[in-house]
């Protein structure tokens, strides 16, 4: 079973997660963050400065663009909202003749930002034929605006889906046919599109690309530098906190299995609430993550079928009583489990019904993944993807960041949790089927337990299938789930913004957590996370 806490994410060693904890102790910042502070102050009112609304659209869409990608556009959130209907006003003027960089940017900011906007806003860059025109290609700038955009896609919109391929085949043609630097940028974006990427792990590569640039790009760079230090000052804090919590749970000393990754943990913890302001979110995101491994870890590993079937009755009735008959170390463990959630639950004036219930279903679809493979009879594809989608862990997460937040405190906001609402149900195919696509190519995670590829598979034993086809199928199902994830971020969804965002960074995440090397070794996420914890950028 592959969770939020797969190795497939590519764990990080004790040794390296101590130095990560212990580094906010020697690291030069600590001591004049005060001074660090007053001077991303000074640099943020500099930046605002050039937010106001008589420049230029084209020149607007430019920075917030540059913002984002440096993930201080938080600090601007009044000034962006007052920028983007000026910009939405103008990306659909024909008379003003905007060419394909500002067509293609504006859409994809404006999509981004729940604004629905028209695919008819690149009619003009097509032919009679409906094709795009070919020398369009001659726009580097916005022939890779035009391939990120296409990224924001709905359902029915197969003009983006040809724009993707039309930009992707004219980008992968000029690498190496152009200078180092710009065949450099074209590839990392052809491989990281902003839409898919996690802003805060990408800050450093944007920062390396415009540093030297000039004028208004020192400006906003500076304040991207000071950003960067002081936040991951406050994620080093905050990692101890969570380290502290889970040493003071005592489980590490009884249970074999209790691993500390606690890193990897406050990792995922990050990527669900990645607003540098959400900073107790964090915090508390962290220990029902932590959970999630190690629940995995009993089905997946050390719990036999009938201590399984009684440990989940026990999460579902919520009786420490009814956990007697269990090992010591699965006693503890849910004991640890009904502790955190109730002092979570406590926090949030006693929302933990959320909880419970979504415990109750992990636990049952980890049971049923148990006894799937206990029989070694794999069931229909899409039942076994149901069911992946609440053992991925992904409902329980984000459900606990819907709560966090104070949606659970609104009567009209918790009904939408009676079911799993689309925007999660969405998030989490997503996660499960990248996850699953390892076993297509050789099965790179811990071991075989089973995927929607393997139980595809089966269903069609009667019929030849390459493997180059059953990864095709898995993508064009990626495809969609992401077309009509995309439909639940417009400006009809009546989420918080912070959980919209958090329902598309799992997926992204996903993408990166399980992309593999060479040598068919899940580094990035290991390499990524030490980086934006460990290394401060030089002011």
């Amino acid at each position: 079973m592959e969770t939020l806490s797969s190795e497939a994410a590519g764990s990080v060693s004790a040794e390296e997660m101590h130095s990560v904890i212990h580094l906010f102790t020697s690291t030069p910042f600590t001591n004049n963050m005060e001074d660090l502070q007053t001077k991303r102050l000074k640099a943020v009112e500099e930046v605002r400065r050039l937010l106001l609304p008589q420049h230029e659209p084209v020149e607007s869409a430019v920075l917030i663009d540059k913002l984002q990608r440096l993930g201080i556009d938080y600090h601007f959130r009044d000034e962006i909202e007052q920028l983007l209907p000026l910009i939405h006003d103008n990306v659909g003027d024909d008379d003003a003749h905007h060419g394909l960089l500002f067509a293609a940017l504006s859409f994809r900011l404006l999509r981004q930002c729940g604004y629905y906007v028209s695919t008819s806003v690149f009619n003009r860059f097509r032919d009679r034929d409906g094709r795009f025109k070919t020398q369009l290609s001659e726009d580097i700038a916005g022939m890779l605006a035009l391939y990120e955009a296409s990224f924001l896609s709905l359902e029915g919109e197969d003009m983006l889906d040809e724009a993707r391929k039309f930009s992707s085949s004219y980008l992968r043609k000029l690498v190496g046919d152009v200078e180092a630097s710009i065949s450099g940028q074209i590839e990392y974006i052809l491989n990281h599109p902003f839409y898919l990427s996690i802003p805060r792990f990408n800050i450093k590569h944007y920062l390396e690309k415009s540093t030297g640039a000039g004028g208004k790009n020192e400006i906003v760079n500076e304040l991207a530098k000071l950003d960067f230090n002081i936040v991951q000052l406050m994620l080093q804090r905050e990692l101890q906190e969570v380290a502290r919590w889970w040493r003071s749970l005592g489980l590490q000393k009884e249970l074999k299995l209790a691993r500390e990754n606690y890193v990897e943990w406050f990792i995922w913890s990050l990527i669900v609430a990645s607003d540098p302001q959400l900073s107790t979110s964090r915090v508390e995101m962290a220990k029902p993550i932590a959970f999630i491994f190690l629940i995995d870890d009993i089905f997946d590993v050390y719990g036999t079928l009938d201590e399984l079937i009684i440990f989940t009755e026990a999460v579902e009735r919520w009786e420490v009583e009814s956990t007697k008959m269990l090992p010591r170390f699965m006693k503890m463990s849910f004991m640890a489990l009904y502790n955190t959630t109730n002092d979570i639950a406590g926090k949030v004036h006693k929302q933990q019904v959320f909880y419970i219930l979504q415990w109750a279903a992990m636990c049952r679809s980890f049971l049923a993944e148990k006894r799937w493979l206990s029989s070694g009879n794999l069931p229909e594809s899409e039942v076994y993807l149901r069911n992946g989608m609440i053992s991925s862990g992904v409902p329980m997460a984000l459900i606990h960041m819907f709560v966090l937040l104070g949606e659970g405190k609104k009567k009209e906001k918790t009904n939408l949790l009676r079911s799993i609402p689309d925007l999660i149900s969405h998030s989490a195919m997503i996660f499960r089927l990248w996850n699953d696509m390892k076993s297509v190519n050789g099965d790179k995670g811990r071991g075989h337990d089973g995927s929607y590829a393997d139980c595809y598979m089966k269903e069609r034993c009667g019929t030849f299938l390459s493997i180059e086809s059953v990864e095709e199928h898995v993508k064009q199902r990626l495809n969609v789930a992401w077309k009509k994830l995309n439909a639940e971020c417009l400006s009809a969804n009546p989420y918080a913004a912070a959980f919209t965002t958090a329902s598309l960074n799992v997926p992204r995440m996903a993408q990166m957590a399980y992309s593999y090397n060479d040598d068919e070794r899940p580094v990035a996420l290991k390499e990524l996370s030490l980086s934006l914890l460990m290394e401060s950028v030089p002011l």
